[in-house]
């Protein structure tokens, strides 16, 4: 990825070292919690604020978050994942906003090279890194993911694998927290649909732990929120390029949506968003 060219691009405001906003979703997150923080903290940026959102947490997460002088913890007043990033969005100080995942783990470069990669190239609205998934040690393979090779680096559209321009956000506008799932390929859909180019970045900078919680690992039981996507204008299926005859295979939108999702069928296709 090319060196920074020019400092007064990295944000648009003419710093030389940007504020990353970094923001976490979690509820209920206290396993994984910690070391997201720790990862967040780990980076060779040297300068992030780390907004947490709490969705209602029952377990020790909202105590873990405050355990830490540099993080931030706000209570979630909306519902979902879409509405916590929105939250964090708001409240966010910095002109760049990347989001983690509670159970994700960024590699300690992830935002010091998405940075340079933004600077070094303006006309782009986010870089996004490749990713590589994280079996947990003894966990089972949940269901779907038979198809994907671990040990691979993969393309897809996970909001922890981005870095945005904070004018990214008022070009595309905040996740629709009508969805309960997809409301991030639907955001990259719209992004890609008004011509916002991103960096493409060849590094594998996010670990995406695997594990029985993953709720991108268990689709069907949004089914609800899968239908009224697909139902709509906004289908991320119209996005991807499948054709007719591959979406025709899956009886209903939910066990599409679980193969789409979990599968190198998914992997394979994301490139199109990009």
């Amino acid at each position: 990825m090319p060196e920074a060219a020019d400092p007064a691009h990295m944000a648009g405001a003419g710093l030389a070292e940007p504020l990353v906003s970094v923001v976490i979703a979690v509820r209920n997150g206290e396993q994984f919690l910690d070391a997201a923080i720790g990862s967040a903290l780990a980076q060779s940026w040297p300068r992030c604020e780390i907004i947490v959102v709490d969705g209602d947490s029952t377990d020790r997460s909202r105590d873990i978050a405050r355990s830490y002088a540099q993080v931030r913890l706000i209570e979630q007043r909306s519902r979902g994942f879409a509405g916590a990033w929105n939250e964090g969005i708001l409240a966010a100080h910095g002109p760049l906003i990347a989001i983690l995942d509670s159970d994700d783990l960024w590699d300690p470069r992830k935002i010091e090279l998405q940075v340079r990669a933004l600077a070094a190239h303006p006309q782009c609205g986010y870089a996004i890194a490749r990713t590589r998934f994280l079996r947990m040690p003894g966990a089972p393979l949940p269901p779907g993911f038979d198809r994907v090779d671990l040990q691979a680096d993969h393309s897809a559209p996970y909001p922890s694998a981005m870095l945005a321009r904070r004018e990214t956000f008022d070009q595309v506008g905040l996740f629709d927290e009508s969805l309960r799932i997809a409301s991030d390929i639907e955001w990259f859909r719209k992004a890609r649909d008004i011509g916002i180019e991103p960096v493409n970045m060849p590094e594998a900078l996010l670990h995406r732990r695997i594990h029985e919680s993953n709720l991108s690992s268990r689709p069907p039981e949004s089914g609800r929120s899968w239908t009224a996507c697909t139902a709509s204008r906004r289908c991320p299926r119209r996005s991807i390029g499948w054709p007719p005859d591959r979406w025709a295979r899956w009886s209903s939108p939910s066990r599409a949506v679980s193969r789409l999702w979990t599968n190198s069928l998914w992997t394979e296709s994301c490139g199109q968003l990009f």
